[in-house]
């Protein structure tokens, strides 16, 4: 049986929250993100979780998201996160930094 503070956890940052947003700032991030980050195999720990994605994000454009907002738009690119981490508040995923030349 989840506690109290599990069941909450696990009503907030869904993934379904990138619907709430704009279509136009859905594209945004869309784009940032493909134009950003591309599938490796293993986890990067350090960038890999979808809380610490989505403030890079934010400080680069200036946009807040939420990190429900964020992991729905990694799915949306299709990038999956790290198997056990779907029920977790934070997404690991297996994705880099694309170099920029």
């Amino acid at each position: 049986m989840e506690n109290k503070i599990e069941q909450q956890l696990s009503k907030i940052d869904l993934p379904s929250d990138f619907d709430l947003l704009e279509p136009e700032l859905q594209k945004v991030l869309i784009q940032w993100i493909r134009n950003n980050l591309e599938a490796r195999k293993t986890v990067n720990k350090i960038i890999g979780t979808s809380y610490s994605l989505k403030h890079i994000f934010e400080k680069q454009t200036g946009i807040y998201v939420t990190n429900g907002q964020f992991k729905g738009a990694m799915l949306a690119c299709g990038l999956i996160p790290e198997p056990g981490y779907e029920s977790k508040l934070n997404w690991y995923f297996r994705i880099k930094f694309i170099s920029k030349k």
